[in-house]
């Protein structure tokens, strides 16, 4: 029931007038209105000086002067959307945006600032002229009834209210101060003055403010508002059909288009790029609008584009508004006595009227007949009035001659540009120039879904007027605007249906905007997913980016001040102000599903809404009417129903409108109803239930889901998610849960998997002293897989074996496949393939003997690493596709990642690069899909070393700069240790020894502080060999030989024969051959051990290299033949040159020229497929070769400056001159 504010009695909801009496009821209405937080403008008014005038001034009289005052500042208000909350003493506070919003609230409540300002002094108290001070602020408040007992009121309570109230007591008399935000809003509407911070009373810091001087024109508005406008993106089709009706108006067929969609979906940017293009063809444009509470304004677009047709201000005085209405209007009739009734009538209409008008003297029907026919005349007639005299092509009404066409670029996209476009108009414009001369008429009337009956009738019968005429009405609206106007006979009526642009379009609206070389890796992607192919909402996005200094620039690249995942929430103001708009207009009923179904999510299962909805009586029919609205659509009916938000900004603000103990309410009744609801498939709802339990604070059973979710992401392997989810569950849970101790073991065994060993460690940390026997031995397995991790090989083995010991001993066989499992690892790391395989083996009869199939698959891709690693490819490929169909089974999406990964590994190996890249790709694609922003760091390194085998540098260099940036982002250190690792070796190979370096010494460092200690080995030993090659020959001894020690130490026996042959190198460079001969022979052992395939072919082919430059003829002879043998094993470009070169140079030292020759072609070959700089040394010796053995001189010098440039640029980057200097003496010396 509505209680009546006059005479206290009761009337049912929905009356609006009181029966008795005949009060509205609407103000009593307004306090049944739920508490809502709010976005709203918040304006106080206040009398100045009135304590002076009320001082000794009789009660009654000042109620009456009062009781005016009230009146008029009431009226204001409400003409322009707002809301009086309350009047006190002699002041008002209204808002605008509660409790029904419409677009730019701020723009309007400034509005109403300034008719009160400027008509106040109309009014008196005690017989002198009001004045008024003026504040206004925007921001968020709680909306509602507020009070308590029997005194609840509409009122809003918030620190924008008390802002609005500071900043009006700084005001001074007439003057109108804005805040900031208002000013951002609506600063291009109106002029402002910038002031001085002011400090406040009770507001801590200073407050920028600003104050309004008055309001611009139109078409100044628009020339600044649209300056800063986004390329049109996405729209091509739309505008090449705008295109064709121009040509068809231009031919003398009259069209009306009508073009709607949802807020946002590009409709004025559309009808902004119409205009100029109409106008660049010598169309007549006349652009009007209607306004949020246009209903009550008559004919507003009507008068609107007379007024400015006339070139009157909104403020126009009285004295020479006539005479600019007689010169407008005057050529438009020839027969003086009809001239003078319908320009007396446009006066009239514009609200100038002149003495002895004959509209005055009509009434009723009789005065609309006589405004419609000289509406209707004056339209028609614009396609005869003479072009381009009124206003610039910029203003709202536009008309273009030959002399003064705009040169504004027509900012179009894709396959269709501007002269696509003219070229579809020009050609009819001349014939219709040829045979009539008239004016083509383009009438835009924006928003119509705000218009009032009379303008809506108007229109319609004018439509019936024009399908013989050079006219196009282009109306616009949003979806509830309902018309019949296709089936109008005389109406030749088109529809354009705007939809999402697509995403790219939206990723060029963004790189057009930012205007930057560089942007945030994510923020096209989170734009294009927050905005949903809405260009206004896109827009707004960047703009709030922007603004609030999120995005900043850093010369030409654009930089984020916070973490993307930051602004997954953030709705732009303008954004919300058009939606909350659109859910206003709905009724109470429909408003509150919308509400109660956005706490549910922007999916919404029918069942549990229909279970916690507070209408379930009119729950069916409001769906309905949300689905013809489009907020809300079907979105599956198979399992079941389940409906969608339109659009997931629709469902963020609906839900930010509530109240926070509202929401905890109705969190808890929807979790509660899904667990009923979904009891016998729980598991699909955990991740729903927890994140309901956490926003309805109920802590215990938040934990209780958000575990149970964690583990399930483990079981299917999106481990991205389970470590949120389990890192939620640890961070919520304490000490008294029941699943505190799994949740934090579970919690350390992902940490080491996606953040670092540290972290591990630091939750191990918070293990209590007393444990169980399971409990002790799986903190004894994830210490033995932390210390792997760092590179302590030794001691991880005893953790692992303790911890194995313990779970055998306990029956636990899931435990000890850990505990095995994680030993195998350790021994396959350091190169001790026979006890990993062992392990792995072992692992894999416990899971066939618990038919556990994850286990199952994880010891066959093992198995498979140890069979590449060893150079068995068949067997290694065989294990990992048999692992791929168990995870695929499964469902396991990590575990296939894995695989793919694995199997492109192996092609890889094989030098099938193609192949290889393929399942890296899938890889990828799997990565990207659960979220496995590590697993896709690791894929793109692959990539890299495809590119980096094939001797594709740059390629290279790419993938692994970009493996660097993702594990920068996802603060992957040992991916960031990695990704410098590979770019110093890329450096190398390009000769860039300085480069190289740079890069070791970095990647160095971070592996140390990361604790890993085979990558420190392995780290130290590249750098060894950058420093060797810039003649630093001490340092690279240093470097080699702690590498060395640093791998002994940790028992990586294979690492410790990498570096043995790095150091023969360094000891054969400086004459030690003896010292060369014995590291090279302990390095083969090692290999051999290993079945390291590869490493030994390549260490007999460098040993024999080595040899040569000693002249040890014999050993070199031996160590070709020894790689000779292994030759069928290696597909290897790199390693294959180099054996045909090492070849070459033995034969040719043997006096074998023709067989040298065919050998060095081999080497030519190969090297085709390596990278360019690695050709060096055989363009050298090649060019050397044909010099002194062959007399081809000028072939020689061909291959002898190619080795040059590569040399040279190698000396320029810090490498030694010796080559060089040996090449510059045979060039010469070929001359």
């Amino acid at each position: 029931m509505s209680k009546c504010p006059q005479c206290n009695n009761e009337w049912p909801d929905g009356q609006k007038f009181c029966g008795d009496c005949g009060a509205a009821l609407e103000a009593a209405a307004r306090v049944t209105v739920k508490r809502e937080r709010r976005y709203v403008t918040v304006l106080f008014a206040d009398i100045v000086s009135y304590s002076r005038y009320a001082h000794g001034y009789d009660v009654s009289h000042l109620h009456k002067d009062l009781e005016a005052i009230y009146g008029f500042m009431a009226s204001k208000v409400e003409a322009h959307g707002g809301t009086v909350v309350s009047f006190f003493g002699d002041s008002i506070m209204a808002v605008f945006g509660a409790p029904t919003a419409r677009e730019n609230d701020e723009a309007s409540a400034v509005r109403a600032a300034l008719e009160l300002a400027g008509e106040a002094t109309k009014y008196n108290l005690r017989n002198e002229p009001v004045q008024l001070s003026i504040g206004l602020n925007a921001g968020l408040v709680l909306a509602g009834g507020i009070g308590a007992g029997g005194k609840i009121d509409f009122d809003i309570l918030g620190d924008a209210v008390n802002l609005a109230s500071r900043l009006q007591g700084a005001a001074g008399a007439g003057e109108i101060l804005a805040s900031e935000t208002v000013y951002r809003r609506a600063g291009p509407l109106f002029n402002w003055e910038s002031l001085d911070s002011m400090s406040l009373k009770n507001i801590p810091e200073p407050v920028p403010a600003y104050r309004v001087i008055g309001k611009r024109e139109d078409d100044e508005a628009r020339r600044y508002h649209g300056g800063g406008l986004a390329p049109l993106c996405g729209r091509d089709s739309e505008i090449g059909r705008i295109a064709d009706l121009l040509g068809a108006v231009a031919e003398g067929r009259g069209q009306v288009l009508a073009m709607h969609g949802p807020g946002g979906i590009g409709k004025s940017r559309i009808v902004y790029e119409l205009r100029h293009l109409a106008a660049s063809l010598d169309f007549r444009v006349v652009e009007t609008y209607t306004l949020p509470y246009g209903r009550l304004h008559a004919h507003f677009p009507l008068r609107n584009a007379v007024r400015v047709f006339a070139g009157l201000r909104e403020d126009e005085a009285a004295e020479s508004a006539p005479q600019k209405i007689r010169d407008a209007f005057s050529d438009f009739w020839k027969e003086s006595e009809i001239r003078e009734i319908r320009v007396s009538t446009l006066a009239w209409f514009l609200g100038y009227p002149f003495e002895e008008a004959l509209i005055d003297k009509l009434q009723g029907a009789a005065k609309q007949d006589l405004l419609e026919v000289t509406l209707n005349e004056f339209f028609l007639a614009l396609t005869d009035a003479p072009a381009g005299e009124e206003a610039a092509a910029d203003s709202p009404f536009a008309g273009v001659d030959e002399g003064s066409k705009p040169v504004r670029k027509i900012r179009l996209t894709g396959v269709l540009n501007a002269k696509d476009v003219r070229a579809r108009v020009e050609a009819a414009m001349e014939r219709r120039r040829a045979s009539r001369g008239h004016i083509p008429l383009c009438l835009v009337i924006e928003d119509m879904q705000w218009a009032d009956v009379s303008t809506l009738n108007w229109l319609l019968q004018f439509c019936r007027l024009i399908k013989d005429k050079p006219i196009i009405i282009l109306i616009t609206y949003r979806p509830g605007f309902e018309h019949d106007w296709s089936s109008e006979p005389l109406v030749t009526y088109s529809e354009i249906e705007l939809s999402p642009i697509q995403p790219e379009a939206v990723r060029e609206m963004t790189r057009s905007a930012l205007l930057a070389e560089s942007i945030p890796e994510g923020l096209e992607d989170l734009i294009v997913r927050r905005s949903e192919g809405n260009p206004f909402f896109a827009q707004e996005i960047i703009r709030l980016l922007l603004g609030e200094r999120i995005l900043v620039r850093r010369g030409m690249k654009m930089e984020l001040t916070m973490p993307l995942a930051a602004l997954e929430t953030r709705v732009p103001l303008s954004v919300v102000q058009v939606i909350q708009a659109r859910i206003d207009g709905l009724g109470m009923d429909d408003r509150r599903t919308l509400q109660e179904a956005s706490v549910i999510g922007r999916r919404f299962f029918d069942a549990v809404l229909e279970r916690v909805t507070s209408q379930p009586g009119t729950l069916r029919e409001s769906q309905e009417r949300l689905t013809d609205s489009d907020f809300i659509h079907v979105f599956t009916r198979v399992p079941e129903l389940e409906w969608e938000f339109q659009h997931v900004l629709m469902r963020d603000t609906a839900y930010e409108t509530l109240d926070f103990p509202e929401r905890e309410s109705l969190h808890r009744m929807i979790a509660e109803a899904a667990e009923e609801l979904y009891a016998d498939r729980l598991e699909d709802f955990y991740a729903f239930l927890a994140h309901n339990f956490v926003l309805a604070g109920d802590r215990e059973r938040a934990v209780h889901y958000l575990f149970r979710e964690g583990k399930r992401l483990l079981r299917v392997g999106n481990i991205s998610a389970a470590a949120t989810a389990l890192r939620d569950a640890f961070e919520m849970a304490d000490e008294e849960h029941g699943d505190y101790l799994e949740i934090m073991f579970e919690r350390a065994e992902v940490a080491l998997q996606v953040e670092s060993p540290s972290a591990a460690e630091t939750i191990l940390s918070r293990l209590p002293a007393e444990l169980s026997p399971a409990q002790a031995a799986r903190r004894l397995i994830v210490e033995g897989n932390i210390l792997e991790q760092q590179g302590m090989y030794e001691e991880a083995l005893d953790k692992l074996e303790a911890g194995r010991v313990k779970a055998e001993s306990g029956g636990d066989s899931k435990l000890f496949r850990k505990a095995i499992r994680g030993m195998g690892v350790v021994q396959w790391t350091q190169g001790n393939l026979e006890e990993a395989e062992m392990h792995f083996k072992s692992c894999l009869k416990s899971a066939l003997a618990d038919s556990s199939k994850i286990a199952e698959a994880m010891a066959l891709g093992n198995l498979g690493n140890v069979g590449l690693n060893r150079g068995n490819l068949g067997d290694a490929l065989n294990y990992h596709e048999q692992a791929l169909g168990i995870f695929q089974n499964l469902g396991n999406k990590q575990g296939e990642g894995v695989a793919y990964c694995s199997i492109g590994m192996v092609y890889h190996s094989r030098g099938e690069f193609t192949r290889a890249r393929e399942f890296y790709e899938k890889f990828i694609e799997i990565s990207r899909a659960i979220g496995d922003r590590k697993a896709e760091a690791t894929a793109l390194n692959n990539l890299g070393a495809i590119y980096h085998h094939q001797g594709k540098l740059d390629r290279a260099f790419k993938c692994f700069d970009d493996y660097l940036k993702l594990s920068r982002t996802i603060g992957y250190l040992r991916g960031e240790a990695i990704a410098l690792t590979n770019i110093g070796s890329v450096c190398m190979d390009r000769g860039d020894f300085n480069g190289a370096v740079e890069f070791y010494e970095v990647a160095f460092n971070l592996n140390e502080r990361l604790g890993a200690k085979r990558e420190q080995a392995m780290v130290q030993g590249n750098l060894g060999m950058a420093y060797f090659f810039r003649g630093e020959s001490d340092r690279s001894r240093e470097q080699i030989l702690s590498a060395m020690e640093l791998a002994e130490d940790i028992g990586a026996s294979d690492l410790v024969a990498e570096n043995r042959i790095k150091l023969a190198e360094l000891e054969a460079d400086e004459g030690e051959f003896d010292k060369t001969t014995a590291l090279f022979e302990k390095a083969v052992d090692a290999f051999e051990a290993h079945g390291r395939q590869g490493q030994l072919f390549s260490a007999y082919v460098l040993f024999a290299d080595l040899s040569i430059a000693a002249g040890n003829a014999e050993q070199a002879d031996a160590a070709l033949e020894k790689a000779e043998l292994l030759f069928g094993e290696v597909d290897d470009s790199p390693s294959l040159r180099d054996y045909h070169l090492g070849k070459a140079v033995f034969l040719s030292m043997q006096g074998k020229p023709d067989e040298a020759l065919a050998a060095f072609k081999g080497a030519l070959k190969e090297a085709e497929s390596c990278a360019g700089p690695t050709n060096a040394k055989l363009y050298f010796e090649y060019g050397k070769f044909l010099a002194e053995s062959r007399s081809e001189l000028q072939e020689a010098r061909k291959y002898l400056e190619k080795a040059h440039e590569i040399y040279q640029f190698r000396v320029d980057h810090g490498g030694g001159r010796k080559e060089l200097e040996e090449i510059t003496l045979l060039l010469n010396a070929n001359q």
